[in-house]
């Protein structure tokens, strides 16, 4: 099957934790990953962040856990190589 990731935020007000709790019963198979102060826009809210700034700021950097559950499965992220990368340089090279 094709891997899936859920990433849930503890301050998310859209997603809430009982919907999340329901998509961990129904997808079993799927990795989660919940980050304690993620918001709904991938961004970490808390005493020096508000939900506005989160959502409108955007120079706040999306936070690291979020990205390590992203790349990890990725075998190019951990310094492998594939085949791809010679397709993927050849493509941007012709864009500029």
């Amino acid at each position: 099957g094709v891997p899936l990731l859920f990433i849930h935020g503890g301050r998310d007000r859209q997603v809430t934790r009982l919907d999340e709790q329901r998509l961990r019963e129904q997808v079993k198979a799927a990795k989660h990953v919940t980050v304690p102060t993620l918001a709904h826009s991938l961004k970490e809210e808390g005493p020096a962040v508000s939900p506005q700034r989160a959502r409108a700021d955007p120079t706040l950097p999306v936070p690291a856990a979020v990205v390590n559950a992203v790349v990890a499965p990725v075998p190019e992220a951990n310094g492998a190589r594939s085949q791809r990368d010679g397709w993927i340089s050849e493509k941007v090279g012709r864009r500029r």
